[in-house]
């Protein structure tokens, strides 16, 4: 780029340092275990820290973010916090607003005791493919992975903790 400018003929052309922190995406893998046991499509949400190998523990589910801030503290330790709300569609796109609220749980769940934070995907689609995104963590309390589930997964995760018994996720971020 600095050539090219010289070659334009601009007469002040320089390179400044930069810095700033950066991501990586690396492997991403989840599960559903136990007696029903099934692969779930997810990904990392953007900035997550990793689970320093497989994690597995059982999964709360929250219908919306609000619903996990009013959980007790302490009431979440050593599980999974699963927030489910899902977005509506519009044609103006308004919808994306309160869903994307859930992106803000991490440093909540975590500071209800949860080991891993996981989220239904913020869109509209009905596809296995799910759409990560950029979260942030509270300064001063515990990071804890973070991820987002495929639609579909999302509704089945939702459907089996319907039926009463515990469902335990394996995560591996």
């Amino acid at each position: 780029a600095k050539q090219k400018f010289k070659a334009l003929g601009y007469d002040r052309v320089y390179v400044e340092p930069v810095q700033f922190k950066t991501w990586e995406r690396r492997h991403e893998s989840g599960a559903i275990v136990g007696a029903n046991p099934q692969p779930l499509s997810l990904t990392a949400l953007g900035g997550t820290v990793g689970t320093n190998g497989a994690m597995e523990a059982e999964v709360v589910e929250f219908a919306t973010i609000d619903a996990l801030k009013a959980a007790k503290e302490g009431s979440l330790t050593g599980k999974i916090a699963y927030v489910s709300n899902r977005m509506e569609r519009f044609k103006d796109g308004h919808g994306y607003g309160p869903a994307v609220k859930a992106r803000s749980g991490a440093s909540v769940a975590a500071s209800k005791g949860a080991i891993a934070y996981i989220i239904r995907s913020i869109g509209t689609d009905h596809d296995r493919m799910p759409h990560t995104g950029m979260q942030r963590y509270t300064d001063g309390v515990k990071q804890i992975p973070a991820a987002a589930l495929s639609n579909p997964d999302a509704d089945q995760v939702s459907r089996l903790l319907k039926l009463g018994a515990p469902v335990r996720v394996k995560l591996d971020l």
